[in-house]
């Protein structure tokens, strides 16, 4: 009998390219329990299983809806299937609800197990998996609590709820590739929730993945509310060789697709470990990609080591909290990059940028604090330097406002407390309104550059902005400027040029660095924009510009009634697009 396939969506797309896809001489499974109209072939899921294992081709095995199937403890072995619920009853030909798979009142186990030494591929529609609890066997492996998927291979989720569930790693979904020229692929599309699930002892609360890829493209999909005892309250992938993930996602309803994840250790959202390359964008541009409220010891929304490479695009990462340090981020010899578009880091083929008035690439709200209430290192970043991989972080047309912690950006060495090499590069950004003690505090060999920044409203404290006490501190092309503060503190070396400062003297003689009110447009407001007799037009050379300023207006607009002091680029985060206009296009967008 042939199967009506009905694949869908992107995640379907993204799965055939990485593996392919195959269907040859498939056949259509229907299961309900006994009395159920329409002739079933099967009363229960297993046995319709184990029926296509016997058959060639990618099965299709459809399950009623019209029951919860309790005590489920699934098992699939190298055999191409797709599982698709919803169905009224065994005579329907679409489905039009969702069947819920639970694993209570069943044995310590997933609810769903498959385990390949081929590529075959698994296909989940319209399924709630719920209450996996392997977390509990006596004996064998305790990982995936909803899912556990052994590959090579793929997995392909649509419409799928994974919830409440409980294992030692991979609360809601386990999946482990043996081989890395043969990988397992996990593809995540459409109205998938993977929610409140629990990694009680281990890794990845909601997802955990050793040697997999994983394709998330998906509307209405989200990752949230997932726990893990150690890294990765959200997602954990760990690999010793070349992986891939890439989440292309606005989330669902009013989360963003990593959401209210914890971790007790690193990465509430995300941990990442090893030869991975994560690509997080959008491709929808009123609705960016969103990490937000999630929470760890270090590294609330993403923790990356061992070579990891991150790359954002349009992104907002807001309000996440760490309990001891990088309340957005922590970097373990790991390479972090977020980016506008266009913009020096080539975006992926499918990201956009985000329409105004909406402020993408924003860093907001991210609170680096301890349990007891007190302010603690990195609100955005801690660095742990590693010698043996590169540590840096790439910060290009950002916004990074109301921040809170002891710092913005901190860092350690993990060779035995020396000095390790590591790189903050923060370039066309604003770093304003953000309430802590100092903007960076370096003491193990970072070297922090800041160009074509503005700096403003740190906090009350009187303390220096700037201890980069191991490391080269350069500022160029920017603006500084919160009077009654000392700018540079225990810096030994020191590169600047081009500046816009409350106070020059403790900067050498050069009549680039100068000192006066940078007028603001309405700082009270938001809006840090250039008025047009602020003394900060038209005082920079062009040199590696990029395309755009932070309101994506044309970054070098030489202004005909100013004489340039060093070149037509205006200092700070802002160029100033006319001379006899105050509010430009892009203005309210910016105070709001």
């Amino acid at each position: 009998m042939a199967a009506n396939k009905n694949k869908h969506g992107r995640s379907a797309w993204l799965l055939a390219c990485v593996m392919g896809v195959g269907a040859a001489n498939a056949a259509v499974y229907t299961v309900g329990p006994t009395g159920t109209p329409g002739n079933c072939t099967h009363s229960t899921i297993q046995a319709a299983i184990n029926a296509a294992a016997g058959n060639p081709g990618t099965d299709e095995i459809r399950i009623s809806a019209n029951q919860i199937w309790p005590a489920q403890a699934l098992y699939v072995e190298n055999h191409g299937v797709d599982l698709i619920g919803g169905f009224a009853d065994c005579a329907s030909e679409l489905p039009t609800a969702q069947t819920e798979l639970s694993g209570a009142g069943g044995v310590s186990a997933p609810v769903v197990f498959v385990s390949n030494t081929d590529s075959h591929q698994v296909r989940l529609n319209r399924l709630a998996i719920v209450d996996g609890d392997p977390a509990f066997a006596m004996a064998g492996s305790r990982d995936g609590g909803g899912i556990r998927f052994l590959g090579p291979g793929g997995l392909e989720l649509e419409r799928v709820r994974i919830a409440d569930n409980r294992a030692s790693s991979g609360g809601g979904v386990f999946v482990q590739s043996y081989a890395a020229k043969a990988p397992m692929t996990l593809a995540i599309g459409d109205h998938v929730q993977i929610e409140d699930n629990q990694a009680i002892e281990g890794f990845g609360g909601g997802i955990c993945m050793v040697g997999a890829n994983l394709a998330l493209a998906g509307v209405e999909t989200s990752i949230r509310r997932n726990s893990a005892e150690n890294n990765g309250g959200g997602i954990s992938a760990s690999s010793d060789w070349e992986a891939s993930i890439v989440i292309v996602s606005a989330g669902a309803e009013a989360d963003g697709v990593i959401a209210d994840n914890t971790s007790l250790v690193d990465g509430g959202g995300i941990h990442v470990w090893g030869s991975y390359v994560v690509r997080l964008y959008t491709d929808d541009p009123v609705r960016p990609l969103r990490l937000e409220r999630n929470t760890a010891r270090t590294g609330g929304a993403i923790f990356a080591e061992r070579g990891a490479n991150v790359l954002l695009w349009e992104s907002i990462v807001s309000d996440n909290l760490s309990s001891g340090s990088g309340a957005a981020l922590g970097l373990d010899g790991a390479r972090i990059g977020s980016y506008r578009i266009p913009g020096a880091a080539h975006a992926p083929a499918g990201a956009v940028a985000c329409a105004q008035p909406i402020l993408c690439n924003l860093w907001e709200n991210n609170i680096s604090r301890a349990d007891s209430g007190l302010p603690r290192e990195g609100a955005i970043a801690k660095f742990v330097g590693n010698p043996s991989f590169s540590t840096e972080l790439t910060l290009e047309s950002a916004s990074v406002r109301n921040n809170q912690g002891f710092n913005l950006f901190s860092d350690v060495c993990s060779a035995g407390g020396g000095q390790c090499a590591m790189d903050i590069l923060l370039s066309n950004s604003e770093l304003v309104g953000n309430s802590v003690q100092s903007l960076a505090d370096l003491e193990y060999g970072s070297d922090l550059q800041l160009d074509l920044c503005t700096v403003a409203e740190i906090g009350a404290i009187n303390a220096p902005m700037f201890n980069v006490g191991a490391g080269l501190l350069g500022l160029n092309r920017s603006i500084i400027w919160q009077p009654g503060r000392a700018i540079i503190g225990n810096s030994q070396i020191l590169n600047t040029g081009h500046l816009l400062v409350h106070d020059t003297s403790q900067f050498p003689p050069d009549p680039g660095i100068r000192s006066a009110d940078p007028r603001f447009i309405d700082p009270a407001n938001g809006n840090w924009q250039l008025m047009p007799d602020s003394p900060a037009l038209d005082s920079a050379p062009v040199f590696e510009t990029p395309l755009q300023d932070l309101a994506r207006a044309p970054r070098v607009v030489d202004l005909p009634q100013l004489i340039n002091l060093a070149g037509p680029v205006d200092l700070g985060a802002w160029e100033r697009q006319e001379i006899d206009v105050i509010f430009i296009d892009g203005f309210d967008s910016l105070a709001n």
